[in-house]
């Protein structure tokens, strides 16, 4: 098939099986990195910014402003690019060095800030886009948290595909909470589709969504995936399409960022290890068996090299790191004895496996 527009490749993304991962479920990934600028934030970047160009609300030559973690702020970059629109990202000094690059190479202009401040306290990066914006004349500040066009994105088309490839035969959609969107989108459709479709929220220990959920006081403690679960809660959630909110300690994804590669060979993100390992162990605590599960896998792990792909940084920050003795001690003493050639052994080629500290 021939497309003439980058907004045609929006979307239908292939679902994938994860077969070899989880072998008692059904567990489909919807890999969303298959988007323009390969995330699933592409779908209301676009959204959004369609519908403030079709309101009036920004007109051709204004400027958009994002607090953004990275994903939703290549997508409205793009979005910029095709409308004659300008575009600035505020990002927090947490976002990979990956993602920066990408945010300027689709011509953003991207203020960083201080990630020890709250979001929206003062300091903040979503603070700090408030007052950019006040700085920045005739510009607009886009607000992903709250904007409408966030869930409609995801209800009109995640949720719409999902259902069509697995003949609505679902019993369980995993998904982290994030801006809000694509749970509530997604979730808005499958049970409007079916109620017996259940929704779990997946939530990092030291996140938010659990209390809020069961009605708890809000105490944010920090954790290592800024993306899917911040210090407030977002406007557009519609915690009514959400059955359970289930927590898991956020280091885990490390883990199965790396058994997905491994075993399924999907080089996954952050955000969608953290999904994946919250599925397995809601599997193993609630015995499930046979069910057809799906999620959503936002982006891919090529935007994690420098973290969650980097032995170095795992060794020094999370993970200890195990060798393997068979293979690479002979790699090793090899370079060693060409050495006088230059030839060295990566750092990073002598892990094998990645072992969770206690």
């Amino acid at each position: 098939m021939i497309y003439e527009t980058v907004e045609e490749l929006l979307g239908n993304t292939p679902l994938f099986k994860a077969g070899r991962l989880f072998k008692e479920n059904n567990v489909y990934l919807k890999l969303e990195y298959f988007n323009p600028t390969g995330s699933i934030k592409d779908r209301p970047a676009f959204e959004m910014v369609k519908n403030m160009m079709k309101t009036g609300e920004i007109k051709k030559g204004q400027t958009l402003i994002v607090p953004t973690s990275g994903n939703a702020g290549l997508g409205v970059a793009l979005a910029c690019k095709l409308y004659n629109l300008n575009c600035i990202c505020v990002i927090i000094d947490e976002v990979s060095k990956d993602k920066k690059n990408l945010l300027q190479a689709y011509g953003a202009i991207v203020v960083q800030c201080d990630s020890s401040y709250l979001s929206e306290s003062e300091g903040g990066y979503i603070w700090i886009a408030k007052e950019l914006q006040k700085h920045i004349k005739g510009s607009i500040l886009l607000d992903q948290f709250k904007n409408e066009n966030n869930v409609q994105a995801h209800y009109k088309y995640t949720g719409k595909e999902i259902y069509k490839d697995l003949n609505g035969k679902i019993d369980y959609f995993f998904a982290a909470i994030g801006s809000g969107g694509t749970i509530s989108g997604t979730a808005k459709y499958l049970k409007e589709k079916d109620q017996n479709i259940k929704v779990i929220a997946v939530d990092p220990k030291g996140g938010i969504y659990h209390s809020y959920f069961y009605n708890r006081p809000l105490l944010y403690k920090d954790h290592s995936i800024s993306s899917i679960s911040d210090s407030f809660v977002p406007e557009i959630l519609k915690k009514e399409y959400i059955d359970e909110v289930f927590t898991v300690e956020d280091v885990h994804s490390y883990q199965m960022c790396h058994d997905v590669c491994s075993i399924e060979g999907l080089l996954i993100g952050h955000s969608a290890g953290f999904i994946l390992s919250g599925i397995k162990k809601y599997i193993e605590k609630n015995n499930l068996k046979d069910k057809n599960i799906v999620t959503v896998v936002p982006d891919s792990g090529e935007r994690y090299l420098d973290t969650v792909y980097n032995f170095n940084y795992l060794s020094k920050s999370l993970v200890n790191i195990t060798m393997n003795n068979n293979i690479n001690t002979d790699v090793e003493d090899f370079c060693l004895k060409y050495s006088c050639y230059n030839v060295h052994l990566l750092n990073d080629s002598s892990r094998e496996a990645i072992v969770m500290k206690e």
